[in-house]
């Protein structure tokens, strides 16, 4: 194994380049984890809102169903999809900028397993 320390007990130039590469690049992967993550949350919250506004309205059909701690669950549950719809356009801004890429653009990593040789 190759000592990246150069004469002087100071790192070489491409040592520390290769150290800088390699940040970036598990800063990049945390970023595209990080959003792929909060997408999914999204789209479990986005079902579990629909499902609250579909009881919503089988509950309007039964009579003398106390609708208020339904009611109370559709708020929170929108107000919990709003806050990840904000994290998801925050980490979408990021992982833009850090890619130094124009805005507008929208990322949606997918995680496709095989074997790598």
């Amino acid at each position: 194994m190759r000592n990246p320390i150069a004469s002087g007990g100071e790192l070489s130039r491409i040592e520390q380049r290769r150290r800088q590469e390699n940040t970036l690049v598990l800063q990049t992967l945390q970023l595209l984890i990080n959003l792929r993550q909060a997408l999914d949350e999204e789209q479990l919250a986005a079902g579990e809102y629909e499902l609250l506004q579909l009881s919503l309205q089988a509950a309007e059909q039964t009579p003398g169903y106390d609708q208020l701690p339904l009611k109370r669950r559709i708020r929170e549950q929108y107000l919990t999809l709003a806050q990840l719809r904000a994290e998801i356009e925050q980490l979408q801004f990021q992982l833009a900028s850090f890619l130094g890429a124009a805005a507008g653009i929208v990322y949606d990593p997918t995680l496709n397993l095989g074997i790598l040789i």
